[in-house]
């Protein structure tokens, strides 16, 4: 009901359409009606354009059911009804519940300083649904062909109003008043919800008391989720109402129930997603605004209530929230003494290592940059690595970038990496220095140096975060930063690229270099690969127009980890099938080398959500190679190795019954390819939860995403040779 000019007006329904005027004549349009979907196990939430029967959470994996979805149409306007009198009755006003909205964060979990106490979140892409149900909460029905609305009764079933026919919202003075609606069924839309959706900056927390609990307390949580949001607000200089604040139930990866804090922006300005910046501060200054100043028996203005909390404040209790965030809390908030790796300068970073460099570089008085790399020689894989574009990039701004690396470690790379390394070396101000030792930091490990009027350094706490691959800088538990106010005198000898690169040798027939024009959909891969390399490179054409029968193939890639990365290769071995025909097929071994799969880590593995990710079940990945191949008449052999054992390069290798081989070798293998960002949440999820390897197969080539390059481009090497292999 809206109250204008003494008199009140009650909304009757929505507009239809989005064009302005409103009414105008002879316009039709689809209206924007979507689904809604909410995970009961971890909470997660999103919105897609159709219903997912046994549609699958792409946090966790768990399936979601049809009681877990629900219609929602965001309404263009509302419309009252021309023909209904207003009144001036503000006796029987009607008041809509106010439902909280479903937040959903697509990011990694860090931890805060002290591990024990909890974990957190930030995204600049927050999703968050806004819903009403209604004044029953069972929706509402929905004429589609004049836009009355009215709530579904509190069984769920149909309001009076639509049980007869029912009078047009808004009409012409040449129409019926009878709608048309009320004989066609199917334009009444039962248990409808109005939605709007948004994407924001969001923060999440799920915190552990000092006895190691997980806060579960509606109350507690509601009360400490304020008491941060107005910490957040005070910390950045803004009013409390840029921000606002949600709790949610969910489960922790433990199994166990958690009540999740939420902060987000209303307005996307970028407040919610630099918690990290602001960590040390904001739980001393939430526990103080607990700490009333009029000492209140619950809640009031003085400390945490505010006109926000209006709807919520049966909910509140500061005394609860403080029997959690004890000053013992508050004081095992800071970095535990094994990681004061700068001693008293020590400072957690809860930022992304890359993201805190380039907020450094951002500022412009940074002057040079000192990368450091060590580790193992024969982990290190600088093609997907992001040291090595964070060193174009940086370099492209001017600043001077200096790689720094053991020179124990240059002299045991190969030749493919000591040609990347020398790649790097060519490029105007970055230089290579070899080191006698990786530098250490108390019991850390240095990682990277800024120097400018003052040096900011960052240290890991394990080697692993050296290596020069795609894991570089990704520590195990927390990224420490302190700023000095001199660089230390740099003990190292420059190498240039001359030297780094190896003795020159032939790599193949033909170099390519790639990036979107394989883009497309994923079941038609396999033929716009074999189309481009055989355009570009007439040996290959020729080999598979000859007539020898394929005899045996091998594939060799250490991170053969994901089902998209298997879905390719098979897509690529079913396009070199039909290409050469069946009488050149008589079902030849293929040999798939790679390692183990690898176990899921705080650090380095995220929840398994997504076409993309690793499985962490070498059984499981093996019946699904070996599932999908059999299918194409190829019998397939895995050769699981150990990392010392596995090949370093990527090479697809296709033996022919002359003698005569096809060597590709990928700089970054398959996985190279990537799903279209485009592409929603339900079509690239994988439920890796699922036991039956034979469902996970039907999973997977169900999947047909649309495929796009990374940014960069990648080169495949191609040679036809004559030698059999060994």
């Amino acid at each position: 009901e809206v109250v204008l000019d003494g008199l009140i007006y009650r909304s009757a329904g929505l507009t239809l359409n989005w064009h302005v005027p409103a009414d105008q004549e002879d316009v039709k349009e689809v209206q924007n009606i979507k689904f809604a979907w909410r995970c009961q196990k971890c909470g997660d939430s999103g919105t897609t354009h159709s219903f997912h029967e046994s549609g699958v959470c792409p946090s966790c994996g768990a399936d979601i059911k049809s009681g877990n979805q629900r219609q929602f149409i965001e309404p263009a306007g509302f419309a009252v009804d021309f023909y209904e009198t207003p009144n001036n009755n503000v006796d029987n006003q009607q008041f809509v519940p106010v439902e909280s909205p479903w937040i959903a964060l697509d990011s990694d979990w860090l931890s805060l300083p002290n591990p024990d106490l909890g974990r957190f979140r930030t995204t600049t892409k927050g999703h968050i649904f806004h819903q009403s149900r209604g004044i029953n909460g069972t929706g509402y029905a929905l004429c589609l062909e004049c836009g009355r609305t009215e709530p579904m009764t509190p069984d769920g079933v149909m309001p009076e109003r639509f049980a007869k026919p029912h009078r047009k919202l808004r009409r012409g003075k040449d129409d019926a008043p009878e709608c048309p609606g009320s004989n066609d069924s199917w334009k009444i839309k039962e248990g409808i919800t109005l939605g709007h959706e948004t994407w924001t900056d969001a923060c999440e927390f799920q915190l552990k008391s000092t006895q190691g609990h997980w806060l579960n307390d509606k109350v507690a949580a509601i009360t400490l989720a304020v008491a941060l949001r107005d910490a957040l607000a005070e910390l950045i200089g803004v009013e409390n109402t840029e921000l606002a604040c949600a709790t949610r139930q969910v489960r922790t990866d433990e199994g166990g129930l958690c009540r999740a804090i939420v902060l987000f922006d209303r307005y996307a300005a970028g407040y919610a997603s630099s918690v990290p910046r602001y960590l040390r501060e904001l739980f001393h200054k939430a526990r103080a605004k607990l700490l009333c100043s009029n000492d209140c028996d619950s809640v009031c203005p003085h400390c945490v209530l505010d006109f926000d909390q209006r709807f919520a404040v049966e909910d509140m209790d500061r005394h609860k929230a403080l029997d959690f965030l004890t000053e013992q809390w508050v004081t095992g908030f800071r970095v535990p003494e094994q990681y004061a790796f700068f001693g008293e300068q020590s400072q957690p970073d809860f930022s992304p290592l890359l993201e805190s460099i380039w907020s450094a570089v951002a500022k412009g008085a940074v002057k040079a940059i000192r990368l450091q790399t060590g580790g193992e020689p024969d982990q290190w894989d600088i093609a997907l690595s992001p040291l090595r574009q964070l060193a174009y990039q940086i370099a492209s701004k001017g600043v001077q970038v200096s790689i720094l690396t053991p020179a124990s470690v240059l002299e045991q790379l190969d030749e493919t990496e000591r040609n990347l390394l020398a790649s790097l070396a060519d490029a105007p101000d970055i230089e290579v220095y070899a080191l006698e030792a990786p530098v250490r930091c108390g019991e850390g490990w240095l990682l990277v140096e800024t120097l400018s009027t003052e040096t900011e350094r960052w240290a890991g706490d394990t080697q692993s975060s050296l290596v020069f691959g795609p894991d570089w800088g990704q520590v195990e538990n927390l990224l420490v930063s302190a700023r000095e106010p001199e660089a230390p005198a740099l003990d190292a000898t420059r190498i240039d690229a001359d030297t780094l690169r190896p003795v020159a040798t032939v790599l193949g027939d033909r170099e390519l270099e790639i990036g979107g024009e394989l883009n497309g959909k994923l079941k038609t891969f396999g033929k716009r690969f074999w189309n481009y390399l055989g355009k570009k490179h007439e040996p290959v054409q020729m080999q598979l127009d000859a007539t020898d029968p394929v005899t045996f193939i091998r594939y060799q890639d250490r991170y053969f980890f994901s089902p998209l990365s298997v879905r390719l290769l098979f897509e690529i071995v079913k396009a070199l099938r039909a290409r050469v025909g069946e009488e050149r097929w008589p079902l030849p071994t293929l040999e798939i080398e790679t390692l183990e799969c690898r176990p899921r880590t705080r650090r380095n593995g995220p929840p398994q959500r997504f076409l993309w990710s690793d499985w962490d079940n070498n059984a499981t990945r093996t019946e699904v190679i070996k599932s999908l191949f059999n299918g194409i008449d190829a019998r397939p052999r895995i050769k699981l190795n150990s990392l010392h054992q596995q090949a370093h390069g990527r090479m697809l290798e296709i033996v022919f019954s002359s003698g005569k081989s096809l060597r590709i070798r990928f700089d970054q293998g398959v996985s190279y390819w990537r799903v279209a960002r485009s592409v929603d949440s339900h079509s690239k999820a994988f439920n890796f939860s699922e036991t039956d390897s034979k469902r996970q197969v039907a999973r997977l080539m169900r999947a047909d995403v649309n495929l796009e390059g990374a940014e960069q481009k990648t080169q495949l090497f191609i040679k036809v040779v004559t030698a059999k292999p060994d």
